[in-house]
């Protein structure tokens, strides 16, 4: 079950959607119930133990009109379509919320957003608020700074499964350590790269899940780090998204253990259900943003599983078949030069030996295809035998 913002009397769970103004928390912002219905929430004050909410009613059409800017935040509260709103009261140490109704007329503009504010100006705001902060700390600290909030099933939750949250940054880590050491094979990176392009987890935030990532390695006196420009192009992957043709010229120049790393990488957060947004800062005063949903990873996977290219090979092998098993379409040859074993070969048979009757072992030249699999994009290879027919070799 997905984790929720609040479970209230009459609404239901109700989960955000999208915040427009931020501080510690949501203060004002978007949500929407299990029936889909929407709200535009104001926090009208809170305290380390209670928060106080007013819910407003919003059609999607009046909702466009306002993130659209054509209707500013307090006329959205001020001219409601429906004459009733909801007052939420929220404990936090109890977890329990109580619900009651308030009538349009009952309004203060002490519980309202202030007059002449618009929703997308002051989401704007935010946005440039957080890339102050960042280019400020990381200028500060000379560290590159890397902010990733993973958004479950694509929405604002707070909490996050420890094994999903702790395989998709191993796997984010392992694809920085990839590109900057894009020849190496596996998992077994040199001590330069560990040392140079590590990023240590400093502290999370309530963007949905947010973790904020920091380089363990200072910058130079310029602002100059090695890992700046690995990330910019990390995030000119993440903003090419489906795009083949700019993914292929980008991971042309890394190789093909970079697109394996990538492909990991996006099918460790698909398989988490986990949508992300992501920013970067540079002591050097660069900012970069980018993000992904789970519908553009999952297209952005298709892409990179599509571009096969298959290669059929019929060859001759002498040797023995020891084991076939018809109803699993299996077998297990072995072949042999100078009657000594060189190689174990195993496959599935065809369609036509599937019919056939075999007493095994039998010593004979066999008919095998070998289909080799090769992806243009990410250069995985596999490689399928197929055994057709046996001719037996009487000893």
């Amino acid at each position: 079950m997905t984790p929720h913002f609040l479970d209230l009397e009459y609404l239901g769970k109700v989960w955000i959607d999208d915040i427009y103004v931020w501080y510690d928390e949501p203060l004002l912002f978007r949500c929407r119930n299990r029936f889909n219905h929407l709200f535009v929430v104001n926090c009208i004050d809170s305290t380390p133990s209670t928060a106080e909410y007013l819910f407003l009613p919003i059609s999607k059409e009046r909702l466009l009109r306002a993130e659209n800017d054509e209707i500013d935040a307090f006329t959205v509260f001020t001219e409601p379509e429906d004459d009733v709103l909801w007052y939420v009261e929220h404990d936090y140490q109890s977890k329990n919320s109580t619900i009651s109704t308030m009538a349009h007329k009952d309004l203060t503009q002490d519980i309202l957003p202030l007059p002449g504010h618009f929703l997308k100006d002051l989401k704007e705001k935010v946005i440039d608020d957080r890339k102050d902060e960042m280019v400020e700390t990381a200028r500060s600290e000379r560290r590159d700074i890397l902010d990733i909030s993973f958004e479950l099933l694509d929405r604002h939750e707070h909490e996050l499964p420890a094994k999903a949250l702790g395989n998709s940054i191993k796997e984010l880590q392992n694809l920085i350590y990839s590109m900057a050491e894009p020849k190496k094979e596996n998992t077994q990176f040199s001590k330069h790269t560990v040392d140079h392009f590590t990023y240590n987890v400093t502290d999370v935030y309530a963007a949905s899940f947010g973790v904020r990532l920091k380089t363990n390695i200072l910058a130079d006196l310029s602002g100059e780090n090695m890992s700046s420009e690995i990330v910019n192009d990390l995030f000119e992957l993440f903003e090419i998204k489906a795009d083949q043709e700019q993914m292929e010229v980008l991971l042309e120049h890394y190789g093909p253990n970079v697109s394996y790393r990538y492909k990991k990488t996006l099918t460790t957060f698909a398989g988490n259900k986990l949508g992300f947004k992501a920013y970067h800062a540079t002591p050097s005063l660069t900012y970069k943003s980018t993000g992904m949903t789970i519908s553009e990873i999952r297209q952005s996977i298709d892409v990179l599983n599509s571009k096969i290219s298959i290669n059929e090979e019929p060859r001759e092998l002498i040797g023995k078949l020891v084991a076939i098993d018809i109803k699993s379409r299996n077998f297990e040859f072995i072949e042999m030069i100078n009657r000594e074993p060189v190689k174990i070969i195993r496959g599935n048979l065809d369609e036509k030996t599937s019919g056939e009757t075999f007493t095994v072992p039998i010593d004979g030249v066999a008919h095998i295809t070998k289909v080799t699999q090769t992806n243009g994009i990410t250069h995985d290879e596999t490689i399928e035998y197929i055994l057709n027919h046996i001719e037996e070799i009487k000893q």
